[in-house]
């Protein structure tokens, strides 16, 4: 058995290969493997089984979203760590954008009353799916604009 892990439209997918043409050595999923992940990613699903048949090229095995992606986990303790909160951290008009302005301005109280803490955010979201989504997406676009910065300054 072979197991390859990989970034794939921004998840980290691990397959186990248990049949690979001719025995194969793998360093990256085949694109055959790639479209039955995709087709079933588009249908809310987080794992799954591909056979010799489905692949057409000879490859089978299992394959699952891993939960929890360190690489993305330290982005965000990275950017939380070293950013200026006035410039780098989220904000009202941010919110207010997002959420639109009363509850951007209710949802921002919470992110101060909570002292700007990640996962108290995403617990007070637990019941709101979407609007804990938007919390989220927002925070990846002030993580990648951190990101930037960063990597504008070290050139």
């Amino acid at each position: 058995m072979q197991t390859v892990t990989e970034l794939y439209y921004g998840h980290t997918i691990q397959v186990d290969f248990t049949i690979t043409p001719k025995d194969k050595e793998l360093e990256f999923i085949p694109d055959s493997v790639k479209e039955i992940i995709f087709n079933n990613l588009t249908e809310d699903v987080n794992s799954g089984e591909f056979t010799e048949e489905d692949t057409g090229d000879g490859y089978s095995g299992k394959w699952k979203i891993q939960p929890l992606n360190f690489q993305l986990m330290l982005r965000i303790v990275n950017w939380d760590y070293n950013c200026i909160r006035a410039t780098e951290g989220l904000n009202l008009e941010q919110f207010q954008k997002s959420y639109g302005n009363v509850m951007g301005a209710h949802y921002y109280g919470k992110w101060c009353e909570f002292k700007f803490n990640f996962f108290k955010m995403i617990r007070y979201f637990n019941q709101y799916m979407d609007a804990g989504q938007t919390f989220c997406n927002m925070l990846m676009v002030v993580v990648e604009d951190y990101e930037e910065k960063k990597r504008n300054k070290s050139k």
